[in-house]
């Protein structure tokens, strides 16, 4: 396939894709080169259901969709195109969370654009082709895909949520404050900021030991 045509049920057409269509892709891969060229989610956060008091999400700054080497990558590129999966794109924001129908349904919003019938043209429809054999091919359905236009703080958590974190005060020195978060955003917000002074503070003690360790 060249970059702006798309297998369409049976079809091609070029450029932009019909949202009331079914995108065929040659494999996995494709699909989710498709996506980043698209919408530009280069970032996904991936959303959880069953952690109690931590944060509901997790993030790799990329989905590799090439040169697959290790088991990670191609459990990440799985979990995203499962047909299982719940993806909120959002262009505006350039990124992507991808999460279970139970971790979605803590949002409201997305529970009613999903059992609804309104703004379905915001449906990705999509599936890819897999290899299990020299002659043997499978069509797989893709994930449940939607373009989110609103803004993030306005998709709110059915009920607030309060949650433990480390509030770094030095490098040497932090305490655990209890946070609400009520939305997506506040969400997403609260895990970058932990997650930026948790590699901050840890790794660079950690070079600091493995210099000390070397000058000897």
């Amino acid at each position: 396939m060249s970059d702006i045509t798309y297998k369409v049920t049976e079809t091609r057409i070029m450029g932009k894709i019909d949202k009331n269509t079914t995108i065929i892709f040659d494999d996995i891969c494709e699909a989710e080169q498709y996506f980043k060229k698209e919408y530009g989610c280069f970032n996904t956060y991936f959303g959880y259901s069953t952690i109690i008091n931590g944060p509901l999400l997790d993030f790799t700054s990329s989905v590799l969709d090439h040169d697959i080497y290790n088991n990670e990558d191609r459990d990440n590129i799985n979990y995203v195109h499962n047909k299982n999966t719940i993806n909120l794109i959002f262009p505006d924001e350039q990124l992507r969370i991808s999460g279970s129908k139970s971790f979605m349904y803590k949002f409201p919003f997305v529970k009613a654009l999903i059992e609804g019938d309104f703004n379905k043209g915001n449906f990705i429809k999509y599936a890819y082709t897999e290899n299990f054999g020299v002659d043997s091919k499978e069509e797989i359905p893709g994930s449940t895909t939607i373009i989110i236009e609103n803004d993030l703080e306005s998709i709110l958590l059915d009920n607030p949520i309060t949650i433990r974190k480390k509030n770094w005060e030095t490098k040497k020195w932090w305490k655990i404050e209890d946070v609400v978060i009520e939305n997506m955003y506040q969400l997403i917000i609260q895990f970058n900021t932990e997650h930026h002074y948790n590699n901050k503070f840890i790794n660079s003690e950690s070079y600091g030991d493995a210099y000390q360790d070397a000058s000897y």
